[in-house]
């Protein structure tokens, strides 16, 4: 999962980031130029400085801050996203693209929580830093534009941490319990997503499988994919695509095609075009996990009779089914 927390001042910005590192969430590392319009200078010294703009601005994700030109790369969140890590990234800026242009990638993988912070309570976290009058005027309208921004694009976040009261200078309890809530509920949801289709070049797993079958077979392909294999199944492709012609491609292109039989899959026209289709293609490891006793038309299951089959109710079946996978599809 990756966490996307927006809105916090330096205070509360080292108190998040301490309960999120406590708790074994890797950081989102950020790369930051400035330039002569820098209006808010940081308090917490943990700036990652760039030599120029230009090598900012070559990062996957860019956006602009009060006089800095922030940016990330990709490959720091694709872990969180796919499965195999947490992440969390920090901002606090006007512009809200870069998170929405996330969560229209990733979707439920990721959550995006902003941190409200009351009048009265941001007036005194502000006033307690060691900076100048004007300094802290700038840090009062950056709180109350997020603040406006937020309110203009409540639909791009998922939960809400509010921080308020006259005396919570450095009150900071009431977030980690509220951060921890959120780490429980999502943990949780998390465990019953479907992993993210495989988008590479590298060898991968074609899985086919019927959508009733649903709640037995996304757990398993959630294990697979936390042992690193690439797994691409239809929830990869996009809306407009010709869904025939995506199917026969990402067969012809897979290293081992692994099909769930049920009484769900033998029914599915979708299914059985693609299995039909996985036999008819040359070089592909087939691999059939049997969840009941129903079977395919004889043309099929006269070619699947050549390959490894496993029986989902062995004792031993999840042990078996690693140990089937072809090792070309593993991220070592």
């Amino acid at each position: 999962m990756l966490y996307i927390i927006y809105g916090l001042t330096t205070v509360l910005r080292k108190a998040t980031c301490d309960f999120f590192d406590t708790a074994g969430i890797e950081h989102v590392e950020k790369l930051t130029f400035e330039t002569k319009d820098v209006k808010v200078q940081p308090t917490d010294g943990r700036l990652n400085r760039a030599d120029s703009e230009e090598t900012v601005r070559q990062c996957d994700y860019v956006y602009e801050n009060h006089g800095r030109v922030v940016g990330f790369t990709a490959d720091q969140i694709e872990a969180a996203v796919t499965g195999k890590t947490d992440a969390y990234l920090t901002f606090s800026t006007g512009d809200l693209s870069f998170l929405r242009e996330i969560k229209n990638a990733y979707g439920d993988h990721v959550t995006s929580i902003y941190i409200f912070t009351e009048e009265k309570a941001l007036e005194t976290i502000t006033n307690a830093i060691d900076a100048p009058e004007e300094q802290k005027r700038e840090r009062l309208n950056l709180g109350r534009i997020i603040k406006e921004c937020y309110l203009t694009e409540r639909e791009l976040f998922d939960e809400t941490v509010i921080f308020s009261g006259e005396n919570t200078t450095f009150d900071i309890s009431s977030l980690s319990t509220q951060y921890a809530t959120i780490l429980a509920k999502y943990k949780e949801r998390e465990s019953k997503l479907p992993p993210l289709p495989y988008k590479g070049n590298d060898p991968y797993i074609f899985v086919s499988y019927s959508r009733k079958d649903t709640e037995t077979v996304i757990p398993l392909l959630n294990k697979l994919n936390q042992m690193g294999c690439r797994i691409w199944y239809d929830k990869g492709i996009k809306g407009g695509e010709n869904w025939m012609t995506t199917l026969a491609m990402k067969i012809r292109g897979c290293s081992q095609y692994l099909l769930f039989s049920s009484e769900n899959s033998t029914k599915s026209v979708w299914t059985k075009r693609e299995a039909r289709k996985a036999t008819k293609t040359d070089d592909i490891e087939i691999l059939t996990v049997r969840m009941d006793d129903a079977h395919f038309d004889e043309g099929i299951e006269w070619v699947l009779e050549d390959y490894q089959q496993l029986f989902l109710n062995d004792e031993d079946f999840e042990k078996e089914l690693f140990a089937s996978i072809s090792e070309d599809v593993i991220d070592k």
